[in-house]
């Protein structure tokens, strides 16, 4: 399959939140950017202020530094959708400090990594600048609620706001229609 759906959720603040993996960028460019019919819809989009698209590839990294964040979801009372824009000093390191001291915590409450996406262009919203988005799941915020009493979450947890910049923003959502864990 060229283009598939792998995640589609409604969003607090954002109509729907939509993810679609393509084969490749060449199938992306064919059935994104140079189709006809795509550029029209694409135009009138724009028009739409809280439109927004963007293109990202799947980061790897995951797999490698925090194998014990893929999980299946099941069927997650919650998933979080983050938007992240890293400081440019060295807030990406400060982010992946977080990650690798809370990496276990999350596991063992039950919170997976479902995909992270870094972003390569701004498509439509160019005044909305990230660098990745992540989607996770939660089994239940009852396992959600017990990473904020470990004092390791804590002390990450401000080395992630130390990484970050004001735009960055978690969302969860309780209503989704698909949601594929993409490192499985």
């Amino acid at each position: 399959n060229d283009g598939e759906v792998v995640f589609e959720m409604e969003l607090p603040d954002w109509d729907k939140a939509m993810v679609t993996k393509f084969r490749n960028g060449d199938v992306f460019r064919d059935q994104v950017l140079e189709n006809e019919e795509m550029t029209e819809t694409l135009a009138r989009r724009k028009e739409i202020k809280t439109s927004t698209m963007w293109a990202a590839t799947l980061n790897t990294k995951v797999q490698e530094d925090y194998p014990e964040l893929i999980g299946q979801p099941g069927n997650p009372e919650k998933l979080l959708f983050h938007g992240l824009k890293f400081l440019e000093a060295d807030g990406q390191n400060k982010v992946d400090s977080f990650d690798n001291d809370t990496k276990d915590i999350k596991s063992s409450n039950y919170i997976f990594m479902q995909g992270w996406f870094d972003v390569e262009a701004t498509c439509i919203g160019e005044e909305d600048e990230f660098d990745q988005f992540r989607i996770e799941s939660i089994r239940t915020i009852a396992d959600y609620a017990k990473v904020f009493v470990e004092p390791v979450w804590l002390e990450a947890s401000k080395k992630r706001a130390e990484g970050v910049d004001y735009q960055s923003f978690t969302d969860f959502s309780e209503s989704y229609d698909k949601v594929t864990n993409l490192y499985n």
